[in-house]
């Protein structure tokens, strides 16, 4: 162990990142195959052991690491790959970490602004990142911090070290189900035809925005496989509120005509370059055998996100969806929610239930309609730029580690 004197900076940050840059360009040994950076806040778990650390740590060699994680305070998407190593897209915590020399010269290299963080920074540098659980570590509460202001308040490091450790369980179980739930799909070598299936759609529009018709008819113009009806949503002055009313009588309607699967469409929705019929459905139908109640088309935001299948991710919550696809297994228990002034549809469909799931790539996206109103495109721009990873891109990310660590990590 070496203790090293922290750059002092006006801004904790900047000294953080200038004291991990002079023990990485002046006090490592050349022989040493990585380190551990630990802050004086840092406490072991009662699940450390050395043989435990060490583990880890060869695991994490083995997927080519950049940096393991031994505890983390808060995380965005992750995907488990053995039983105690997982690859993360975004992480919060630096209190105990191991750096790979691989990463050294990266670090030494890269620029760092006032507004940056040392654990953000990290992470933008290297998709090669990875987190230890059961943690072996954690922050010591002291009720303030050097380094993050947003942490200067009693408690909240202790409760975001516990979210953390919740969302991984939650990830853990969804990755173990649907594992299970796969072997179906890949079991079943001829999928139905679905030439002659139609499923009912039904189109939501504004009567005070006619002049938007024809775009959303031109989307689903020459697509045989939807029976669109297009419907005005109920007068209310919460539009929200008068969308969910229609909702529940267009499920009215499906469970009348013993529809097995409808689709509910938002009128500024229009189709991606990735749309293709035969695409779609096997999707809709694979979606069906892992047991969804809802599956999007697209989504401008989300939180948590897994790979499940070729093409379609499990989501917990996302936000800004024109396109869904619900199933019979969902009807009833739409007819029995209620809806509050403040929620929206993609809210309620988040917290309704957990058979979740979205298409990627995205079939469907926002049109930005050239004659919408201004303070509408301006509305529509703003909550783009309030979001600026975009979910494409993030998504992808998840696929590709997916793809690059998880038939490795099944092995382990």
């Amino acid at each position: 162990m070496n203790l090293v004197e922290a750059f002092e900076d006006p801004v904790g940050a900047i000294g953080l990142w200038t004291t991990i840059r002079h023990i990485l360009k002046d006090l490592v040994e050349p022989k040493d195959e990585y380190i551990i950076l630990c802050q004086d806040d840092h406490l072991f778990t009662k699940e450390y052991s050395k043989e435990y650390l060490l583990h880890c740590i060869d695991e994490a060699q083995s997927f080519q690491a950049d940096i393991l994680a031994c505890g983390i305070s808060g995380f965005t998407s992750t995907i488990p790959i053995t039983k105690h190593i997982f690859w993360v897209e975004k992480f919060s915590g630096l209190q105990f970490t191991v750096i790979f020399r691989k990463f050294f010269q990266k670090i030494l290299d890269a620029s760092f602004a006032t507004v940056n963080a040392a654990d953000f920074k990290l992470c933008e540098l290297t998709e090669n990142k990875f987190f230890v659980y059961p943690f072996l570590s954690i922050q010591k509460e002291f009720g303030y911090s050097d380094v993050t202001d947003g942490n200067n308040e009693i408690g909240i490091v202790e409760k975001g070290f516990r979210d953390s450790d919740e969302k991984v369980k939650i990830m853990n179980t969804v990755s173990t189900s649907y594992k299970q739930k796969y072997s179906i799909i890949n079991s079943v070598e001829n999928f139905i035809a679905f030439e002659g299936v139609v499923i009912p759609t039904y189109v939501f529009r504004s009567s005070e925005r006619n002049e938007q018709l024809p775009d959303i008819e031109k989307q689903f113009a020459g697509k045989r496989e939807f029976d669109v009806t297009i419907m005005e949503a109920c007068h209310h002055k919460n539009k929200e509120l008068a969308l969910w009313l229609a909702i529940k009588k267009i499920i009215e309607t499906a469970i009348e005509n013993d529809d097995d699967i409808i689709i509910i469409c938002r009128k500024d929705h229009q189709f991606t370059k990735h749309y293709e019929h035969r695409y779609f459905m096997k999707l809709v139908w694979q979606a069906a055998l892992l047991g969804c109640n809802v599956l999007i088309g697209g989504t401008e935001t989300f939180n948590l996100a897994l790979p499940i299948a070729d093409n379609i991710f499990w989501i917990d919550s996302f936000h800004s969806s024109k396109f869904f696809v619900v199933y019979k297994s969902f009807y009833k228990k739409i007819l029995q929610e209620p809806f509050c002034d403040t929620d929206t549809i993609e809210s309620k469909f988040s917290e309704m239930t957990s058979n979740k799931m979205a298409l990627h790539p995205f079939i469907s996206e926002q049109k930005d309609f050239d004659h919408m109103e201004i303070n509408d495109r301006n509305n529509f721009r703003k909550a783009i730029a309030l979001h600026p990873t975009d979910s494409n891109t993030r998504l992808l990310k998840l696929k590709n580690a997916w793809n690059k660590f998880n038939e490795t990590g099944a092995k382990s």
